[in-house]
């Protein structure tokens, strides 16, 4: 398959100095909004090299506007990175687990 963007792994390199941690310990924060974004926006570099910030605020908009959450998404965005090639499937697991507690975290505003 070839790759429009550029590699996954030069993506890294600029992922980590933004974030000022690594891939894996930055996941640590994916219950935060801008998180999820700075990792949607480098996962899609690969193939849209064109992705901005703003464009994965976005998507990230309208993931919870048609009714998602920030634990569904994050459990959207590990399988997207993978994907891409941005992380390795053997790194997943203890990420999932991440995503799962992130998932049971989320307060959820009770309905009236």
């Amino acid at each position: 398959m070839a790759v429009i963007g550029q590699c996954p792994d030069k993506l890294h390199g600029k992922h980590e100095k933004k974030q000022d941690k690594s891939i894996v310990n930055g996941m640590s924060d994916f219950d935060k909004v801008g998180t999820l974004t700075d990792y949607l926006e480098a996962g899609l570099q690969a193939y849209n090299p064109g992705i901005t910030e703003d464009s994965a605020i976005e998507i990230f908009d309208d993931y919870i506007s048609a009714g998602g959450d920030v634990g569904s998404f994050a459990e959207v965005l590990v399988e997207m990175l993978i994907v891409s090639g941005f992380l390795k499937r053997p790194q997943t697991e203890a990420l999932m687990a991440q995503v799962k507690q992130i998932q049971e975290s989320v307060i959820k505003t009770p309905e009236k």
